[in-house]
């Protein structure tokens, strides 16, 4: 995503948020799943300086997420 922003190939940073969305659903992760929406509709508006601020929004939410996702998987092993 983070090469797709910088080649301002925004459809294929559109693609990818909308397939990441829909695997974050899986999670239950709303926050996380929200922020692939915005930065899938920022891509779709063909609005560089925003989708460059939603990528940011976006990994920023996944920071969040990781340590739950770590404390799932050490308590599921």
């Amino acid at each position: 995503m983070r090469e797709a922003t910088k080649a301002s190939d925004l459809d294929t940073l559109a693609r990818t948020a909308h397939s990441l969305r829909g695997a974050l659903g899986n999670f239950f992760a709303q926050p996380a799943s929200d922020a692939a929406l915005a930065l899938e509709d920022a891509a779709q508006s063909g609005d560089d300086a925003m989708a460059r601020q939603a990528l940011k929004n976006f990994e920023r939410e996944i920071d969040r997420l990781k340590p739950h996702l770590i404390i799932r998987k050490r308590n599921n092993a």
